[in-house]
């Protein structure tokens, strides 16, 4: 459903004709009410037609009302100017929605002035890390939410090591909807008699050649080579373009529970 904006460009000071009643009310006596401090009732016997009328030609549109700043006052804002102030407002509310639910900026576990003060700056910085990812995903016509942002840089590799200190990190892709109806619709003559889950397993096969994760998207925008789906230290970081060793890469806790197990 679309929306449509009309701009007034003048002080609207004309009461709004979505608050005028449609329908012409009579007051009618209430005689077994004793509780009702007024014992009258309006009863319905009529419609305005003149403010349905009214209230028909302006269904579907959406008014922004508003009056140039002081400091502004000889400069007339365009119709466009407007819509994107209006689109400006929604995306800071969503900038807020985000940080609350996706970067958890509360409630806050700290008490110290200076790290409330941390927690609040990493929210905000990763808030426009992100918008800065956005950005540039769109340039490439991709477009992720950020959850899905969230999820394909929270989850995609696994680190794999006998001793905690050399390992392998394996890419996680995500396999779902393979035995769906539609994967197992034969597309020619040939597939009518094959079986359903192996038509339906070569269909998704084809596609994945054909489509890009989630996490390549993010690499081709920031112009990152793709990860392989099995790499060592030392690939992983000419693909991220950084130098570390395999215990930098998982940090040190990491690092000490892998050669603790490793023990056992």
């Amino acid at each position: 459903m679309f929306s449509f904006y009309f701009f007034l460009k003048q002080n609207y000071t004309e009461k709004s004709s979505f608050s005028l009643p449609i329908l012409f009310y009579n007051p009618i006596e209430i005689l077994k009410e004793p509780k009702l401090k007024d014992n009258t009732l309006y009863k319905a016997e009529s419609i305005k037609e003149d403010v349905l009328e009214k209230r028909k030609r302006l269904a579907g549109f959406a008014a922004v009302v508003y009056k140039n700043a002081e400091e502004h006052k000889e400069q007339e804002l365009s119709d466009q100017e407007l819509m994107e102030s209006y689109h400006k407002l929604v995306k800071i509310e969503e900038c807020f929605r985000i940080m609350k639910s996706n970067f958890t900026i509360r409630p806050v576990f700290v008490r110290k002035k200076e790290r409330i003060i941390g927690h609040i700056t990493l929210c905000v910085l990763a808030l426009i890390m992100t918008r800065i990812l956005e950005i540039k995903l769109e340039k490439c016509n991709y477009r992720l939410s950020v959850s899905e942002i969230q999820e394909a840089l929270k989850s995609t590799v696994t680190a794999v090591s006998a001793n905690g200190t050399d390992g392998l990190f394996i890419k996680n892709n995500v396999i779902n909807n393979v035995f769906t109806k539609q994967n197992m619709q034969s597309l020619s003559e040939e597939e009518k008699f094959s079986d359903p889950r192996e038509l339906a397993l070569n269909h998704y096969i084809e596609m994945l050649k054909d489509s890009k994760s989630d996490i390549d998207q993010i690499m081709e925008a920031v112009n990152l080579t793709p990860l392989p789906n099995l790499a060592t230290a030392a690939q992983l970081c000419e693909c991220l373009k950084i130098r570390g060793t395999y215990k930098n890469l998982i940090g040190a806790a990491n690092s000490a529970i892998q050669s603790a197990l490793s023990q056992q």
